[in-house]
């Protein structure tokens, strides 16, 4: 009985120690699991942190690059026209130009193609590697890190823009009671009103059919047509059906109003942000924006006020006034101009002079003192070369056919005296548009201003016009028309439905001495911080 009583505690003393022994190797085990988590974990925390660090650098650096590169366009002028800088013209989308040699290369940071491994040392003395990737079209970077066995990757995404005169397909400055951006006007591209003479009772924008603000030329999502890919203008594949244009609408001073049909944005491709100084909304003229529902506007922009949000900009664009500037507009327009009203006084007529291009207009050639063509027309192919800034002087321009341009020029329309004088209006009954062939492609091959003094009337059906045009009075719209660039003018009259079509690759190839062309304020706001 001794015996098997002895067998038996054996048998448990042995199992015993099993139960121990399995206990004992399932806790190293765990703890081992727990040793590697918390390796892995330490790892991959400091991967995350050297993933942020490039992020952090290159971000402060995305922000001075840009901000030497827009004041600095004429260092990339031929990599902006080869790149097209992306669909809403950031200069980023060429890449970020580090060194500022004004030339992209393998120093610098390139559209998807990572910098070399970068070394950072951690206060242990360990180290890691951080590389850095410009996402497409410059609109943010890619960090992605490997420390020992751990990799982390953080993307930064950011809202980059100039906020200049020319980075909009209309422009308005003072406005007026009653005549501010009015008719049925499709407008593709940006809005900026700065409406210093209009209230809050005044309208900035009236929209009140199939009409609206758009941030896509593939169609306006109201039922109307297209823009057919822009056939009738001679511009580059890739310029024809944009599809983001970063389009924004911003009004200092003045109401939106959107009545029927109207829309800003569509459900399917929205606006990047509608901007107003009260952001109230309301169906009547109680409020900055009287719209018959809050979903006639579709925007990205979100916030406690949406559709609509609180006015983005520490002060108001301005009105680039001829005599506004250091130096003036008008000084660096008259520094740069040939003065050709002696080379036109025999076609000119009427009281006040008035040049006329129509039909029986022969051919001419205005050269500078150099003898350089300044301003020439081909009457046997209708065709008007601009090369610099051709003054006209106390002189109206009424064009009475259509017409193809080439060459890069500005036809400067002063009045005489100026300010107070005669002349400084144009009278446009033909079709402008820029020449056909790979060398004049618009904007970057071929591309003309048009600034007045006075106004501007456009006064055909079917009109289309191409380039930047300026009015420090009125600009006229008067039939359908498409204008492929940007309009900047103090006061707007727009009736039957016209087309306002922003040319993002205008800003970057603007014609010589347009006002407001300079060096302008930016945003660079951060959208994103992600970390995956």
């Amino acid at each position: 009985m001794k015996q098997k009583t002895s067998g038996i505690a054996l048998i448990a003393a042995l199992m015993i120690m099993v139960v121990v022994g399995l206990l004992v190797s399932s806790a190293v085990v765990t703890a081992s699991i727990q040793n590697r988590i918390t390796r892995n974990d330490a790892n991959a925390t400091q991967a995350f942190f050297i993933a942020q660090y490039g992020a952090q650098e290159y971000k402060t650096l995305g922000y001075r690059t840009y901000s030497y590169m827009i004041r600095n366009l004429s260092n990339y002028s031929g990599l902006i026209s080869a790149s097209g800088a992306g669909e809403c013209a950031n200069i980023l989308g060429i890449g970020m130009d580090i060194n500022r040699d004004g030339v992209i290369d393998q120093r610098d940071l390139r559209v998807g193609i990572p910098t070399a491994a970068q070394t950072v040392t951690l206060d242990d003395g360990s180290s890691g590697t951080f590389t850095i990737t410009l996402l497409p079209a410059g609109r943010g970077i890619r960090s992605e890190s490997t420390y020992r066995d751990a990799r982390s990757v953080v993307l930064v995404g950011w809202d980059v823009e100039e906020t200049g005169v020319w980075n909009n397909a209309i422009f308005a400055g003072t406005g007026q009671s009653g005549n501010g951006i009015n008719g049925n006007t499709n407008i593709y591209g940006s809005v900026n009103v700065r409406g210093s003479n209009l209230s809050i009772n005044d309208t900035a924008y009236d929209c009140s059919g199939n009409c609206g603000v758009f941030n896509s030329y593939s169609g306006d999502g109201t039922g109307s047509s297209n823009l057919g890919g822009l056939s009738e203008f001679n511009v580059p594949d890739s310029q024809r059906n944009i599809n983001d244009l970063c389009s924004k609408v911003r009004v200092y001073q003045g109401d939106i109003k959107l009545r029927g049909s109207a829309l800003i944005g569509t459900s399917t491709n929205k606006v990047k942000g509608v901007y107003v100084s009260n952001p109230v909304v309301s169906n009547d003229s109680t409020s900055q924006v009287d719209l018959e529902s809050a979903s006639r506007i579709h925007s990205e922009e979100t916030g406690p006020t949406k559709p609509v949000t609180a006015y983005d900009l520490a002060s108001p664009t301005p009105f680039p006034n001829l005599d506004n500037g250091t130096p003036s507009y008008r000084t660096n327009l008259n520094t740069l101009a040939t003065d050709v009203t002696a080379c036109l006084a025999g076609r000119t007529s009427g009281t006040p002079p008035t040049f006329v291009l129509n039909s029986s207009t022969t051919s001419f050639n205005c050269t500078s003192a150099s003898g350089a063509t300044i301003m020439a027309y081909n009457a046997s192919t209708n065709q008007l070369t601009l090369n610099g800034v051709a003054k006209l002087s106390g002189v109206n321009f009424s064009l009475q056919r259509d017409v193809t341009y080439t060459g890069k020029g500005n036809l400067f329309l002063e009045k005489l005296p100026p300010l107070t004088g005669v002349g400084g209006n144009a009278l446009l009954e033909g079709n402008l548009i820029n020449a056909s062939g790979t060398l004049n492609t618009y904007p970057q091959g071929a591309s003309l201003g048009l600034t007045a003094e006075g106004n501007i009337n456009a006064n055909k059906n079917q009109q289309k016009l191409a380039g930047a045009f300026y009015a420090q009075g009125s600009m006229v719209i008067q039939k359908q028309a498409t204008v492929l660039g940007t309009v900047v003018a103090n006061y707007f009259d727009l009736t039957q439905t016209p087309a306002l079509v922003q040319s993002p690759m205008l800003r970057y190839n603007l014609p010589p001495g347009m006002p407001g062309a300079g060096p302008t304020d930016y945003v660079f706001n951060i959208r994103a911080w992600e970390r995956r």
